[in-house]
């Protein structure tokens, strides 16, 4: 910090300019207040309930040419949109998330905590899908148990 300082005042006198006139200039730094509601990895994307406009099963139709069968293979979290929130910042976000409860072995209601998830978002137009599923069906249907109790009532 007091090298950055140092550095801007150091740079200030060179170009002839006063340092308080850089100090007010804005940070480059991104803001993160804009994507509040998705930016903290360990709450995870589904935090904030108020965001959440719908769940629903993501299920997978399989054929064999003769046959078609229909899984559920988890569940789609549809979240509204928020100032500043990107698919890639919330899939980042997801991930960070995943690798969080993972990493520190954190006991967790949400559905990205279900041994063997995975998750990708995807953009609906007016807000964001995170579509949380596994192959297992067992863990498939914890997913979609957990998902649906995340709906604020």
């Amino acid at each position: 910090m007091i090298r950055s300082i140092v550095a801007v005042l150091a740079f200030a006198g060179v170009l002839g300019t006063s340092a308080v006139s850089l100090a007010a200039e804005p940070s480059a730094a991104p803001d993160t207040q804009c994507a509040a509601p998705f930016n903290d990895a360990t709450a995870g994307p589904f935090a904030r309930r108020d965001y959440i406009t719908r769940v629903e099963p993501y299920e997978v139709t399989e054929s064999n040419g003769k046959q078609s069968r229909t899984y559920v293979r988890g569940a789609i979290v549809e979240l509204q949109p928020a100032p500043g929130v990107t698919r890639e910042l919330l899939q980042r976000l997801v991930e960070n998330h995943v690798a969080y409860l993972q990493s520190t072995g954190a006991t967790s209601n949400s559905p990205l905590a279900v041994a063997g998830a995975t998750a990708a978002v995807s953009s609906t137009g007016d807000g964001f899908a995170v579509t949380v599923m596994s192959k297992d069906s067992d863990a498939a249907k914890e997913i979609l148990r957990r998902a649906e109790a995340l709906r604020v009532q």
